[in-house]
């Protein structure tokens, strides 16, 4: 596979994440509150379950760096990421105690770890494109200005 397609890949995958995680805002956040509260949670355990997530991504999240950075590529890190996203969301959407929400997520949480590694990746193509855009563009002036230079005999 070549370095373009890699990169197109990459870019559907992230995409991929970013509209899930959309959803998940979209879906799950608005409804926690009163669903947790209709299994008769208190107010401090429904905070802890909002905690879950955002603790299991911190945590989860600089393993998954070194991960990306060990392998050297983003996929299977992006993959097993969207699994935990999507785990977890099957958990907490089937389950009916408070236990199960916590697990759902924190699953889903787990698999917000891997936003650093997606931000560091498309830094990497930004600095990989403009180096190419450089070069392209320096191929370009030299080649004008070589061309200006024949033109005048200069």
């Amino acid at each position: 596979m070549n370095e373009g397609s890699s990169t197109r890949l990459f870019l559907i995958g992230m995409n991929l994440w970013y509209f899930m995680s959309g959803a998940e805002y979209g879906l799950i956040l608005p409804t926690q509150n009163e669903y947790m509260l209709t299994l008769g949670a208190a107010p401090k355990v429904i905070g802890i379950a909002f905690t879950l997530f955002a603790f299991a991504g911190l945590v989860s999240s600089p393993f998954c760096g070194w991960v990306t950075d060990k392998l050297g590529a983003i996929k299977v890190p992006l993959l097993t990421m969207i699994i935990c996203s999507i785990v977890g969301s099957v958990i907490y959407t089937f389950t009916r105690s408070i236990p199960g929400i916590f697990l759902g997520r924190l699953v889903q949480g787990v698999g917000w770890g891997i936003d650093g590694a997606i931000i560091g990746r498309v830094a990497l193509i930004t600095e990989k494109c403009m180096q190419e855009i450089d070069s392209h563009s320096s191929c370009a002036f030299n080649s004008s200005s070589s061309s200006i230079q024949l033109a005048t005999g200069r």
